[in-house]
């Protein structure tokens, strides 16, 4: 008979040992049955698994435990799932930062393209709007040229019809084709006169010319470049003459004029002074040496004219007295000084022109040595200039007597 007693193979069998409970494993229980009727137990030994716990106390704690792993899983998860959720948010923040910086810089670069096509506009609103103003001008320019608008001061375009111009500046002016303008400029004696035409060569060139008051050319501009310039020293109070003319006929132009005088003297006779003074070089001065009737005569180009006997003549220091004597063909002339015998006074005769003279006679003294005299004869009519100047003296007071005979 075999005894199973409720056992079979791999079956926990629970065994109560003081206070620990331990589990047996059987590993192999085999019951044999022998004819005798005995059985046998084949057992492993039992290992201790867990202290002794009331089966109450056991169940409550590990559902605690697994509550609380479960609570702390859920935190877990809960700190993973903000944690997650936080990144992701400082990602979205970072991202709209970066847009926001790319949106910024886009935004600049299109104000910058903004601004650089504004200002690109703009330059080429200016030189489009400076192009037409030039185109403009150029154009108003060429009309007013083509059609020739003369000025204020026509009719000048003859030396008789010269216009007179005070001292300053006249703008505004007009040159037409095939004509010229004549100016009338005064100038005191001793003094300069500055004449000045400015234009724009590009649009025709003028030439100036200057001439006194018996139209001698004394001085004239006439460059290839914008603006023209005469100037000259008059000896004399007397009406100069600008004359505005084109390079060729056909150049016209517009033009202004500016007109200046310099170092004029004071006087030029004893009537342009006051009684208690007298005209001394060109100056009122008290006292001192009077100019005589004949002055201003201190230069060749300023020679007064002498035909006969004149009283009443007087040279200032190193003044110099300058006379004009028409000479006819075949003619003979002699001109005596007389003055003091005290004093000394030098003549000297010429030919010529007063800007080229040759020397054809000297004064002589005469036994009385208070007279010089100058002697000489011509083939063909000319004139003759003669100088007389002091020698040493202050104030030298003469007179000079003309002769002239055998004219054909």
């Amino acid at each position: 008979m075999c005894l199973s007693s409720g056992f079979k193979q791999g079956n926990i069998m629970p065994l109560k040992t003081k206070k620990y409970l331990f589990v047996s494993i059987v590993i192999s229980m085999i019951c044999a049955c022998t004819d005798e009727g005995k059985s046998t137990f084949v057992t492993v030994d039992m290992l201790p698994i867990v202290p002794r716990l009331d089966q109450s106390q056991l169940i409550p704690s590990m559902d605690q435990q697994i509550k609380d792993m479960m609570i702390l899983d859920m935190n877990t998860n809960a700190v993973d799932s903000s944690f997650i959720a936080d990144q992701a948010m400082q990602q979205d923040q970072s991202m709209n930062m970066v847009n926001m910086d790319q949106s910024l810089i886009d935004q600049t670069l299109d104000q910058d393209q903004t601004l650089m096509n504004t200002d690109q506009n703009i330059e080429m609103m200016v030189d489009q709007s400076l192009m037409n103003i030039d185109q403009s001008i150029s154009t108003n320019v060429d009309m007013q040229i083509a059609s020739c608008i003369e000025d204020r001061f026509v009719p000048n375009q003859q030396f008789a019809q010269a216009r007179s111009l005070t001292e300053g500046i006249f703008d505004e002016l007009m040159l037409c084709e095939a004509t010229e303008d004549w100016y009338r400029l005064d100038v005191c004696a001793q003094g300069a006169v500055l004449a000045e035409v400015r234009f724009n060569h590009d649009l025709g060139d003028l030439d100036i010319e200057l001439y006194d008051q018996n139209q001698v050319l004394v001085d004239q501009g006439a460059t290839l470049s914008s603006n023209e310039l005469a100037l000259y020293e008059s000896a004399i109070t007397q009406p100069m003459y600008l004359k505005v003319k084109g390079k060729t006929p056909e150049q016209s132009n517009h033009y202004s004029i500016n007109y200046f005088t310099s170092n004029c003297r004071e006087c030029q006779r004893q009537s342009d002074c006051t009684n208690d003074t007298v005209c001394d070089q060109g100056k009122c001065v008290l006292g001192g040496c009077a100019d005589d009737i004949l002055e201003d005569n201190d230069q060749s180009d300023m020679a007064s004219a002498l035909q006969a006997t004149q009283n009443d003549l007087k040279i200032c220091g190193a003044d110099e007295d300058w006379y004009k004597i028409d000479l006819c063909a075949g003619g003979d002339l002699i001109v005596v000084a007389y003055f003091n015998q005290f004093q000394n006074l030098d003549l000297f005769l010429y030919t010529g022109n007063p800007q080229n003279l040759t020397q054809v006679d000297q004064g002589t003294s005469s036994v009385n040595n208070g007279d010089e005299i100058v002697v000489y004869s011509s083939n063909t009519v000319q004139s003759l200039y003669l100088k007389a100047i002091g020698v040493n003296t202050g104030e030298l007071a003469y007179s000079l007597e003309v002769d002239i005979s055998g004219c054909l």
